[in-house]
């Protein structure tokens, strides 16, 4: 398995928005930080393999 950490998301982000984000490749979880409530921005996505997980990392933006 293969994390990789999302930061800059928008405030109103949640589990589809990365989901489309990342649509072709399979995501095993997709966990969303909060803090005190609220969403920080911050979110982590496992991928089942490194050559996903670095598929993942080249649709920044």
């Amino acid at each position: 398995m293969y994390g990789v950490r999302l930061l800059g998301l928008p405030f109103d982000c949640g589990d589809l928005d990365i989901c489309k984000f990342f649509v072709g490749l399979d995501i095993v979880d997709c966990l969303l930080v909060h803090k005190n409530g609220c969403f920080t921005d911050e979110a982590f996505v496992v991928f089942p393999s490194a050559m996903q997980g670095e598929f993942a990392l080249h649709r920044n933006r």
